[in-house]
């Protein structure tokens, strides 16, 4: 059976084209995608299902072939951080939300290095930060947006809590407060 799923990456597999009284994806979320596949497209009678996805580490027109999950997980998070904004000639007033996210950038870094068994793989990439707007105003929000790759569910879990700990514990200790946002992907392949 060959299937295309779009926006793999973004974790977004749906809407699965399902008929009434199949279960649904999020009940079987922690399942490899193949197996979620079979659940959620009732697709009893398939013993294998193979993936297809572009991967710019194999040269054009070559194929690999291997066993066992070959992309990981792709989560997203964004971390949005409210401080007090002023004026740079009076930072005792305000709550840097450039320095909160710089602090949490950093703490993030520790998450993999320090919390994962080494033999597990996985990575936390922060992609995008924003803060302020001109050189003389504190800033009072920052965003930090970035993404986790697993292979493992227990893994990602870990590591979600991992950034929400870091996160809200960073921005309290600056005074300041953060929201979080957390998209986990819908596999690791």
């Amino acid at each position: 059976v060959a299937i295309f799923i779009s926006s793999l990456v973004k974790g977004s597999h749906g809407p699965w084209p399902v008929s009434d009284g199949l279960p649904t994806i999020e009940e079987h979320r922690d399942m490899p995608i193949g197996e979620q596949l079979k659940h959620c497209l009732a697709l009893d009678n398939v013993d294998e299902i193979f993936g297809l996805h572009v991967f710019t580490d194999i040269d054009c027109g070559k194929i690999s072939i291997e066993a066992g999950p070959r992309m990981a997980a792709s989560d997203k998070f964004i971390i949005h951080i409210n401080g007090k904004a002023g004026h740079a000639g009076t930072p005792h007033q305000c709550i840097d939300a450039s320095l909160v996210c710089a602090a949490i950038l950093m703490n993030l870094q520790s998450i993999v290095s320090r919390e994962i068994n080494p033999l597990d793989s996985a990575v936390v990439t922060v992609g995008h930060i924003e803060s302020g707007s001109t050189h003389n105003i504190i800033s009072s929000k920052a965003f930090i947006e970035g993404t986790v790759r697993t292979f493992s569910v227990s893994t990602a879990k870990h590591i979600k809590a991992s950034i929400e700990r870091i996160s809200y514990a960073t921005a309290l200790s600056y005074g300041a407060t953060v929201n979080i946002e957390y998209e986990s992907s819908a596999h690791p392949a």
